[in-house]
């Protein structure tokens, strides 16, 4: 897929990508600064949008926490946690044959 430079990425400190709107990307050089927008791709042919929609993703599934790790979180960070965060972030325990 034919891509062109960035020059001056390190100047940049913010970097925003939208499927919807393929091979341009927006940068900031300071926080809460303007967005400068990109075209990365050398063409403009649809066969390279299409090949980029096709792309297929790995999708991980993280193993189940042990019940170790989910007690220190209940007892240890759920005080912490906004209340309608905390039965998602931290919920109580539950044992899953996993130790």
């Amino acid at each position: 897929m034919p891509i062109k430079k960035l020059n001056g990425l390190q100047k940049y400190q913010h970097f925003l990508f939208e499927a919807s709107n393929l091979g341009i990307v927006k940068v900031q050089e300071v926080a809460n600064g303007s967005f400068t927008e990109f075209n990365l791709l050398k063409t403009k042919k649809s066969d390279i949008f299409e090949e980029i929609r096709a792309l297929s993703i790995l999708v991980l599934t993280p193993p189940p926490l042990d019940y170790k790790r989910q007690e220190y979180l209940y007892n240890n960070i759920r005080p912490f946690v906004k209340d309608e965060y905390k039965d998602t972030t931290c919920p109580r325990p539950s044992y899953a044959g996993n130790e």
